[in-house]
């Protein structure tokens, strides 16, 4: 089976601990993100960040809050990388640099009253009408089917599987894994908006806003929905606001947000 996380070699400090590790070539989450140029996702880093923070800090509430989530460098297989996770008062920071250049930040606050067994409401269908055009492939193709799209919103389901990245026996997956969820919505829509006839173009994640979660696990054997809402950019820097819940597709961003499990303004560079 492969590895979702390296072997870290822990420091432990007053105010937090300081890691050190290589990015094992064979992680899960490499497995076509993307094909030929594997970079280690976003939402993997943060979950490196919370699972530390849970082990070695005792920090085990849900985290109901991602502050300033900055993603300037890609981090590559085979990196040896530097984490410093360090407690704050509600939560913890984080940061993970290689060779001096910072590959992710951010902050992390966390609500212990956060349900944490991934309800996600009436089951849905995975059926789309769009076809699905995305850079990721095997198991980091975690959408199935695109359900909405026109020139500023396109929706898109998954069932995520006992596969999925971080998925746990007990059918959940960390909450975590809904930046890589939101953003593969903002890729789709990338996709579905350019030229057919061309390859879909690869986007890095750089900037998350505030996001924002209401449960602390998804539930791996139900569908979600994924919506992209436009806000500026077609290449180099683009933005949308995203949010993903589960149940019935929702008819507006309104109706999305009302039941969103989470939600934020994501940032990437295609």
């Amino acid at each position: 089976m492969r590895p979702t996380e390296p072997d870290f070699a822990i420091e432990p400090d007053e105010h937090g601990l300081r890691a050190h590790c290589v990015v094992p070539a064979d992680l899960a989450c490499l497995d076509g993100h993307f094909p030929g140029h594997p970079i280690v996702p976003g939402f993997a880093q943060v979950e490196w960040a919370r699972l530390l923070a849970a082990r070695h800090l005792g920090i085990e509430e849900p985290i109901a809050r991602l502050v300033a989530l900055k993603f300037p460098t890609p981090l590559l297989p085979d990196a040896t990388a530097r984490v410093e996770v360090e407690r704050q008062a509600g939560g913890f920071r984080f940061r993970i640099e290689v060779d001096g250049e910072v590959a992710s930040t951010g902050r992390a606050v966390r609500d212990p009253s956060l349900e944490s067994d991934g309800t996600q409401g009436p089951e849905a269908e995975l059926a789309g009408t769009y076809a699905l055009r995305l850079p990721h492939a095997g198991p980091m193709r975690l959408l199935g089917a695109v359900a909405t799209h026109d020139a500023t919103t396109t929706t898109c389901l998954a069932r995520l599987g006992a596969n999925a990245p971080f998925a746990e026996p007990d059918g959940t997956a960390p909450v975590t894994l809904a930046i890589e969820l939101m953003a593969q919505a903002m890729a789709a829509h990338g996709g579905l908006a350019a030229d057919p006839t061309a390859l879909p173009r690869r986007g890095f994640l750089v900037a998350a806003r505030q996001v924002s979660f209401r449960s602390a696990r998804l539930r791996t054997d139900e569908v979600l929905w994924a919506r992209a809402d436009h806000v500026r950019g077609e290449t180099g820097m683009v933005a949308f606001r995203c949010t993903l819940g589960g149940g019935p597709v929702p008819a507006t961003e309104e109706e999305a947000l009302d039941r969103a499990l989470a939600h934020g303004s994501l940032g990437a560079f295609v």
